[in-house]
C-alpha cells in the first residue's frame, strides 16, 4: 500500500484538532472529487479557514496544495484502472525469477487487513451485527461477480442463524421474483466492489424505495450508492499485481457470522441439529456426526463446526 496516501497520511497523524477534522471529514465524504477542488473552496464547504486548510496540508507531508492535489489525482487514476491495466502497469516491477508471489499477497493482505480494522467504527460494525441478527423483518443478500460469491458464502452461514435469509443472485430475468414482495421492515446487505455492479445499485435503490434498511460492505469510500445508504463497512482490496483482493471483506463477513451468534442462542443449536439431520440423511458430508456425538453435543452445546 502506497504511504504516501492521503488517508494514510491522516491516520499516521497523533491528534487531529476540531478544525483538522472538519477537513478529514470533508476529504472523506467528497473523495476523489476533491482533487478538483480549491484551497477556498475545501475552506467554505468544510467550515474552517484557507490557512488552517493550508497548514492541515503542509502537517500531512505536502509541499503545498499543488503537490496535494496532484499526489490525490494520482491515487485517482490508479484506483480507476482495470484488473488488466493493472497488470500492464505493475508486471514488469514485481514479475521477475525470484519473486515471491506468495508473500507479496500475504503483505498486502496484512495491509489491507490493518487498514480496515483501523478505520471500521466499532460501534457500527456491532450495531450491523445486531441488525442482521434480529432485524424484524426478511434479511436479503445480494452481490454481483466476486462480490456474488462472497454474498452467496455469508447467505450459507446466515442460514444456520435465522430462518428468513433470502439470497438475490442479481440474475436480471428472475429479480422481480425476488423483489415483487420486499417490505418496509426487511433489510438488505449489498455487497460491492470496484467497478460496483449496476444491477446491486438499482437493487440498493429499490430497497431504499421500500424504506429498508440498508447496509453495505464495499472495498471503495465513494461509491454509486454510499449516500443512501443506512451503514457502509469498507474493507480494504488493494492487490500487489492484478486482481484486487476479497481476503479482507471475507474477513469481516467471517466477523460478522461471529458477532451475530451470541445475539441468537439458543435457536443457533436448533437450527444445527435440524441442518445435521438433514445431511445425515442426505449422505451429505463424508465425514458423518455419529449419534452419540450429536446428543453430546446437544448436551454441552458446544460450538458448531460451520
Amino acid at each position: 500500500m502506497d504511504s504516501n496516501n492521503l488517508f494514510h497520511r491522516i491516520r499516521s497523524l497523533d491528534k487531529l484538532t476540531k478544525s483538522e477534522a472538519k477537513i478529514v471529514s470533508y476529504l472523506e465524504e467528497h473523495y476523489p472529487l476533491a482533487a478538483f477542488e480549491t484551497i477556498a473552496s475545501i475552506s467554505e464547504k468544510s467550515g474552517v479557514g484557507k490557512a488552517t486548510v493550508g497548514r492541515f496540508i503542509t502537517k500531512l507531508g505536502y509541499n503545498g496544495f499543488p503537490e496535494f492535489l496532484e499526489a490525490i489525482r494520482r491515487d485517482v487514476v490508479t484506483r480507476l484502472e482495470t484488473p488488466i491495466e493493472q497488470y500492464s502497469l505493475k508486471k514488469n516491477a514485481l514479475a521477475t525469477e525470484d519473486t515471491d508471489f506468495f508473500h507479496q499477497h500475504i503483505s498486502t493482505a496484512v495491509e489491507n487487513f490493518n487498514e480496515t480494522y483501523a478505520r471500521l467504527d466499532k460501534e457500527d460494525f456491532n450495531k450491523v451485527a445486531e441488525i442482521f441478527a434480529r432485524s424484524p423483518g426478511k434479511l436479503y443478500i445480494t452481490g454481483a461477480a466476486t462480490s456474488q460469491a462472497l454474498a452467496n458464502y455469508f447467505y450459507l452461514l446466515v442460514c444456520y442463524l435465522r430462518s428468513d435469509a433470502v439470497f438475490i443472485d442479481c440474475n436480471v430475468s428472475t429479480l422481480a421474483h425476488r423483489l415483487a414482495d420486499v417490505k418496509a421492515e426487511d433489510t438488505l446487505f449489498a455487497i460491492t466492489h470496484y467497478r460496483f455492479s449496476a444491477i446491486t445499485e438499482k437493487i440498493v435503490h429499490w430497497f431504499k424505495e421500500q424504506g429498508c434498511t440498508v447496509i453495505l460492505l464495499a472495498d471503495r469510500e465513494v461509491n454509486p450508492v454510499s449516500d443512501i445508504v443506512d451503514y457502509q463497512m469498507i474493507a480494504r482490496s488493494d492487490s500487489p499485481l492484478m486482481f484486487n483482493s476479497r481476503c479482507t471483506s471475507f474477513l469481516l463477513l467471517e466477523a460478522l457470522i461471529s458477532a451475530m451468534t451470541p445475539l441468537l442462542d439458543p435457536q443457533v443449536f436448533s437450527r444445527f441439529e435440524s441442518f445435521d439431520e438433514f445431511f445425515r440423511k442426505l449422505s451429505v458430508f463424508s465425514t458423518a456426526i455419529h449419534t452419540e456425538k450429536r446428543d453430546s453435543f446437544t448436551r454441552l452445546k458446544g460450538k458448531p463446526n460451520l
